[in-house]
Parts: C-alpha cells; sequence; structure tokens
C-alpha cells in the first residue's frame, strides 16, 4: 500500500489558493493530508476488486468538516470503515484528512466524532458514528474486515478476496469526561462505581452493554440527572 504523505503547514497562507473547496477559513489551519493514489490499495488490489464495500457512502456526497480550532470547511467527502479515515476529493485528488486535527464530521446523515481510544493495546485516533449526542453520548464504531480469497477446492466455487461487517462497538462519553467501551455488564459497573443512581438504574431496567436500545436508554437517564 504505497501513499504519499504531504504535510501542508499553511500560517497566513490562503488556502483556497492551494485547495478550491476548502473554505478561506482554512487560512491559519495546521493540517496534515496523505494523497491516496490509484484509489486505496490492500494487499495489490484495488478496492474495486475486492467483493463487498469498505465505504460510507459508496460514492462521495457533500459533507462538513468541524476543526479543533474552531473553524469548518464543506468538502465532498466519505468515510472508509477499512483503514478508519475519511476521503476528501478536491477536484481530481482523493485526500485524506488528519483525524487529530479534527472534532467532528458530517457525512450524508450521520454525525462522527473523532476519539483516541484503545485498539488492544495500541492508542489510535478514530471515528465514531453519535448515536446520541449529548451531555453524555453513546458513540457506536463501524468497521470492516478484509478476508482473503479462500483457497480452491474440489467441487466448490472459490469465494474471492472480499471486505465483511464487523460487530458494531458501543462507547459510552459521559459528562465528567470519561469514554469507554461498552462491551459487557462489567463495563458499566466499573465506570459507574459509586453512582448509586446509575448502578440502580442499571439494574432495574436490565441493562445490557452491547444492545444500542438499552444504551440509548442509559444515555437519556444520565442526561436527566444534574
Amino acid at each position: 500500500m504505497k501513499k504519499v504523505i504531504l504535510l501542508l503547514l499553511f500560517t497566513g497562507i490562503n488556502v483556497s489558493l492551494l485547495f478550491s473547496q476548502i473554505d478561506e477559513k482554512m487560512s491559519n489551519a495546521y493540517l496534515e493530508y496523505k494523497i491516496v493514489k490509484n484509489r486505496e490499495m490492500y494487499n495489490g488490489s484495488d478496492y474495486s476488486r475486492i467483493e463487498g464495500s469498505a465505504y460510507f457512502p459508496e460514492e462521495f456526497v457533500n459533507g462538513k468538516v468541524f476543526l479543533l480550532t474552531g473553524d469548518s470547511l464543506r468538502v465532498s467527502l466519505r468515510y472508509d470503515l477499512f483503514q478508519d479515515q475519511v476521503e476528501f476529493k478536491d477536484k481530481e485528488k482523493i485526500l485524506w484528512l488528519a483525524p487529530a486535527n479534527v472534532k467532528s464530521v458530517q457525512v450524508a446523515d450521520e454525525m462522527m466524532e473523532v476519539h483516541n481510544y484503545m485498539k488492544g493495546d495500541k492508542a489510535v485516533t478514530g471515528y465514531f458514528v453519535c448515536v446520541k449526542c449529548g451531555k453524555n453520548s453513546l458513540l457506536k464504531k463501524q468497521s470492516v474486515r478484509f478476508v482473503s480469497a479462500d483457497a480452491p477446492k474440489a467441487f466448490q466455487e472459490t469465494r474471492p478476496a472480499r471486505f465483511e461487517k464487523n460487530d458494531d462497538e458501543y462507547y459510552l462519553k459521559t459528562a465528567d469526561g470519561q469514554f469507554f467501551k461498552a462491551k459487557n455488564k462489567s463495563d458499566l459497573e466499573d465506570n459507574f462505581a459509586g453512582k448509586q443512581q446509575v448502578s440502580a438504574f442499571i439494574k432495574t431496567n436490565k441493562i445490557k452493554a452491547g444492545k444500542e436500545k438499552d444504551l440509548l436508554k442509559l444515555v437519556d437517564y444520565l442526561n436527566t440527572l444534574d
């Protein structure tokens, strides 16, 4: 997978001279872009040659990027669920946003927030769909995995290389600054330990981590508390 990293550090430069689709308010922003050459490549295969889709939505749509600086810009973009990157178009070029400089992104009807989180034992930055956002929020991590082509078998049709959807993962962002994955009951109990009202609500309403409707109920309840 070959990519050229283009670092653009522009202070006092009119960005519209560099990227025609980027708002003038970006003139003092510091952004890093990656040029995506020949579309995305994985294991030597163009995405278009891999069964299934890695994109949401499939085609570029009008969207909006909100930066940590407080600036925003409207661009044509889409989300790559496999690379966990937001692509946008400038003329004929396809580039990646630098998530470290982004607060949130509106893609079609979805609002996505950028958060740091642990992926295994590694700290990474990624995009999360905002299921319910407010003082306390419920966010969803969506992704796909790459599955290599099946080895040929006698009398069986060989399945090509493909993208397969992973199970959605749910995270809670609380008013007191916690951001954690709601994987099981202990995740909820540990993070709300000492908060008797919340613990009682989880127990009484049989809230199950990993169930979106249950977590929505919990977040709605949290937002009623002072």
